[in-house]
This record gives C-alpha cells, sequence and structure tokens, in this order.
C-alpha cells in the first residue's frame, strides 16, 4: 500500500517537472547552466531511490517534451549525449544472460549497417546510428520486465504525459510560436517540426486508445477519453495530415478488433461526431483544408522529391552501393544540389543503406506481429500508426528517438502477448 502511495505522488512529481519544461505556467527564458543542472538532479534522484528500473523511461520523457517543446529546454536534445547515459543506467544492474537473447536480429545487422557505411562512406557517424545503440540497451535493460502489467501501464503513460504536456502547450501558448502560411492569413503552430510534433502526439493518442479497450477501470477511461480529446484537438490545430492520418488508421484497427456491443458503437459515433462538429464551428479545420487543396505535387512536392530519389538510387549504380546504399550524408544530397529530405523512412534506407538495411528495417515492423496479427488488434493498430508516419515522413532514418522508444513498445505488446499464449499451452499441457 505504501508503495502504491509512493507511485502516485511520484507521477504527480514528474508531471509537475515535465510541465515546468513548457512555458505553460511560466517562461523562465534561457536558463542557465546551474539551472540545467539543478533540473537534472530533481529528475534522476527521486526515481533512482524508489526504482531504478523506471529512470531511463523518466530520462526518455524529459528528454521528448525537451526536444519537440519550446525552443530553449532544460534538458540536452542531441542525441549522442544519451548514449553513456542509458549505458551507464543498464549494465551495472543487469546480467547479460536474458536481455541479449530477445533483441531482434534486424537491429543488430542495421546497427551495424548504418555505422559501417556511414564511416566508410563519409567517415561520419549519425543519429540512426545512435539510436540503434539506444535501442539495444533498452531491449536489454527492459527485456526481463516483459511480463510485469504495471511495466506496460508506465510505457502507455509516458507517452500519454508526453503528448498531454505538449497538446496543451500548443492549445495554450502556441500563439508564442504561430508562423503565417503561404500567401494566405492563415497561421500555424510552430516550434518543432509540426510533422514529427504530430508523430509524437499521435503517440499519446494510441497509448491511450490501447489502454481504452484492454481491462481497465470506468474511471480511468473517462480520463483516457479526455486525453483522447485533447490530443486530436491539438493534432487538428497543429494540422499535419500524415499525423491525423496514422491516428485515424490506427485507431480504427483498434476499434474493429474490439467486440463492441451496438450501443457502444453508437456512443463512440456519437462522441466523434459532437466532437468533429465543434472542432468545425471553431474554425479549426481551415488550416487543414487549405493545405490539403493547396498543395501541389502529391502532398507538398513529396512525390516529385521521391522520384529524384528513387532516380539517383537506380542510375547506374554499383553492386555494393545497391547493396549498402550511399551513406546518410551522400542519400540526402542524391537527385538534388543541396541537401533535401526524403519525406519517405522507407526510401531514405533504401537509398542511404541499400537493400541490406530496406530489408531488415521492413523486418522491424513485422517483429511486434509474430504470431500475433490476427490475435490482438492493439499491436496491429500500433504498427499501421508507425507504417503510415514511415511513409510521408523519416523519423527512423533522421534518428528521431521517440519513435525508437514507441517500436519499443509495441513490440513488448507482442512479446508479452505471445509468452502469454506459451504459457496457458504450457499450463494446459
Amino acid at each position: 500500500m505504501q508503495r502504491f502511495i509512493t507511485r502516485h505522488i511520484l507521477f504527480l512529481y514528474y508531471l509537475t517537472l515535465f510541465v515546468l519544461e513548457t512555458p505553460i505556467l511560466f517562461n523562465i527564458g534561457v536558463p542557465s547552466t546551474g539551472l540545467r543542472i539543478g533540473y537534472l538532479v530533481l529528475l534522476i534522484f527521486p526515481i533512482w531511490f524508489f526504482d531504478k528500473s523506471y529512470l531511463p523511461l523518466v530520462v526518455l520523457a524529459a528528454y521528448s517534451i525537451s526536444k519537440f517543446g519550446t525552443a530553449v529546454t532544460l534538458m540536452p536534445t542531441e542525441v549522442w549525449y544519451y548514449v553513456p547515459v542509458f549505458l551507464l543506467m543498464a549494465f551495472p544492474f543487469k546480467s547479460p544472460d536474458v536481455g541479449l537473447r530477445i533483441i531482434p536480429l534486424s537491429v543488430f545487422v542495421l546497427c551495424l549497417d548504418t555505422l559501417f557505411v556511414d564511416i566508410f562512406s563519409t567517415q561520419s557517424v549519425h543519429d540512426i546510428f545512435l539510436c540503434f545503440v539506444i535501442l539495444i540497451i533498452l531491449f536489454y535493460y527492459y527485456s526481463p520486465q516483459i511480463d510485469n502489467e504495471s511495466y506496460f501501464q508506465i510505457f502507455s503513460c509516458i507517452f500519454i504525459a508526453i503528448s498531454v504536456i505538449l497538446s496543451l502547450e500548443m492549445l495554450f501558448v502556441g500563439e508564442q510560436y504561430i508562423e503565417n502560411y503561404g500567401y494566405t492569413d492563415m497561421e500555424r503552430v510552430l516550434w518543432a517540426d509540426p510533422n514529427y510534433l504530430g508523430g509524437v502526439i499521435g503517440m499519446g493518442c494510441m497509448a491511450s486508445a490501447v489502454l481504452l479497450f484492454r481491462n481497465i477501470k470506468n474511471s480511468l477511461k473517462i480520463l483516457l477519453v479526455i486525453t483522447l480529446l485533447l490530443t486530436i484537438t491539438a493534432l487538428v490545430v497543429n494540422a499535419s495530415r500524415g499525423a491525423l492520418l496514422a491516428v485515424i488508421c490506427g485507431v480504427a484497427v483498434l476499434l474493429l478488433g474490439r467486440g463492441l456491443k451496438v450501443w457502444q458503437k453508437i456512443i463512440v459515433l456519437v462522441v466523434a461526431a459532437v466532437f468533429v462538429f465543434e472542432l468545425y464551428n471553431n474554425s479549426y479545420f481551415d488550416l487543414l483544408l487549405y493545405r490539403v487543396e493547396n498543395d501541389s505535387g502529391g502532398g507538398s512536392g513529396r512525390v516529385g522529391i521521391w522520384l529524384k530519389k528513387w532516380d539517383a538510387y537506380t542510375d547506374n549504380p554499383s553492386f555494393l552501393q545497391l547493396l549498402f546504399g550511399m551513406g546518410f550524408d551522400n542519400g540526402y544530397k542524391a537527385g538534388f544540389t543541396y541537401s533535401r529530405a526524403f519525406h519517405n523512412d522507407f526510401l531514405a534506407i533504401l537509398v542511404d543503406y541499400g537493400l541490406v538495411g530496406f530489408v531488415t528495417f521492413i523486418s522491424m515492423f513485422f517483429y511486434p506481429l509474430k504470431g500475433v496479427l490476427l490475435k490482438d488488434k492493439a499491436i496491429l493498430g500500433c504498427v499501421v500508426f508507425l507504417l503510415i508516419n514511415c511513409m510521408t515522413l523519416e523519423p527512423f532514418c533522421l534518428g528521431v528517438l521517440i519513435f525508437y522508444f514507441f517500436w519499443l513498445y509495441t513490440c513488448f505488446q507482442g512479446m508479452a502477448f505471445r509468452r502469454g499464449i506459451s504459457k496457458t499451452v504450457s499450463h494446459n499441457r
């Protein structure tokens, strides 16, 4: 009972600490070095003495809020800072006999592929390699906790907390970070890239939906519905079509896999209709409609970018280039006279790291679904959410760490499900 109370006090403590990273309560301006060090002390030590296993989750949450929040942050936002941090967290406290055995081979292959291709092509190391190193560490660190339901809920709550705080920041202080869009009088909230910001907020939507359709208390369901309404409102204001599409498709998969009664389906439809009507009356759809109707070239010119990148990859390539790609730096200049983003993770991996990277990257998305494709729609919904994000963005190739974390969260759902099935079979025997 005492541990239960302590956990809830810590939850409120860290929620307050995360909010302090934003200007929702007050704007501290450019934080001093002393203030940043003080924040790190407040962040690390309470959870360290309570339960060290939660420490990586807390650090990832604080990092992500700084990364996708305001331009001035209390946490470092460069990925390389966190490699030694997670190494120091994980390896002194774990034995290597459990964790390493379940890390997918595709993750190891991609980690080594990105390292050697970039070193041999341009003598550089990029965030994609560092993110795979962190992913391996987290797999190793958390694999013994897969069957622990409380860890699954904590993982979910981390994504929800990040999304809620970023949504509140956007809705309440977003006017501090406004830019005009195009040649109209339309305005758009912008401090992080709106498309990636939308994807991060969408993770909280997906985590809320996953918890909502599992066996949880009715009081928590009310909070999760409020979270969904808040985060979806923020997504509409953010006007990222890819993020909205990813959330809609991911939640739709969840709904299709849930045996809802007729009256429950009616309630869901009524709530959705009222919500959409309210958004329409408040002109939240204006910017979104403007972007859909006026962007040229298949989505902000994405189709043209894809064709040029593909042509650069297939135009008289060597066998080694087909197999291992051009490397990160060369890939971003391919087809253009300047560095140009791909807006498609699959194409980016193919061009940068070749067929080896592409095949192993694809296999990453099959890994959570192994043995559960038609049995647990929550896992499928999370994979669909990630796939759609990767079709219009390049979060993995650019090394956006929280997307790796969400993939890990999806993997652990699948692994826990498979272990549950195997235990049931063993018990029946």
